[in-house]
């Protein structure tokens, strides 16, 4: 009859670390995870940028409509230097 040892034996040198196929297959595995997460991540940035420049877009619409309205009450009347009416007249 064999007797059963309640410890475990010390590994020897060549069971220590991990196998050439386990690194390649973990290798493999965060490459694919890596591939998935990329365009996502490009997509997130895109989706950003757009709700930026429409936020932007909105503030120079306000702005613009405030500046409408102040003129046409005649609460805000741009300087009439001479630069200024020469570059007006050049354009009619």
């Amino acid at each position: 009859m064999k007797a059963v040892y309640l410890y475990r034996r010390r590994p020897t040198k060549r069971e220590c670390g991990f196998t050439l196929l386990e690194l390649i297959i973990a290798t493999a595995i965060l490459v694919v995870l890596s591939t998935m997460a990329v365009p996502f991540a490009r997509l997130t940035i895109t989706r950003e940028k757009e709700r930026t420049l429409r936020k932007d877009l909105w503030e120079m619409r306000d702005a613009i409509d405030h500046f409408k309205d102040l003129t046409d009450r005649a609460e805000f009347r741009p300087k009439r230097t001479a630069k200024a009416i020469h570059l007006i007249s050049k354009r009619w």
